[in-house]
């Protein structure tokens, strides 16, 4: 039987509420998005902590830290949650759809690596 992949990331335990934070520094997404140029709605999957929205791997880990600094969040906290929630059963999810991705050759690559070393 298969995971769920649908979870939010955003339930895991210690997640900020982060648009609201945003929101009392009286920060728009729209100025977020001018200083960094990352997409508004990575903005806004990050408030949620819906990450199967973004892009993965190091950019999600980039993004997570430019908006921390953005709104003067403390980055290290909100790393570490998100790095806590990597260990979690749903990083699976977030790891194979990663791994699935027609973006990435890689998985086609080793597969077909191993199919001629085979």
């Amino acid at each position: 039987m298969g995971m769920d992949c649908g979870s939010k990331i955003g339930s895991w335990a210690g997640w900020p509420d982060l648009a609201e934070f945003r929101s009392s520094r009286k920060i728009s997404v729209d100025q977020i998005v001018a200083q960094t140029n990352i997409r508004a709605d990575y903005l806004t999957a990050i408030e949620r902590g819906d990450f199967d929205k973004l892009p993965g791997g190091v950019y999600t880990t980039s993004y997570i830290r430019q908006y921390a600094q953005m709104i003067d969040y403390p980055e290290q906290d909100l790393l570490a949650v998100f790095k806590a929630g990597l260990a979690s059963p749903t990083s699976d999810c977030i790891e194979r759809q990663d791994e699935l991705s027609p973006e990435s050759p890689r998985p086609r690559f080793f597969r077909w690596l191993s199919s001629i070393v085979s």
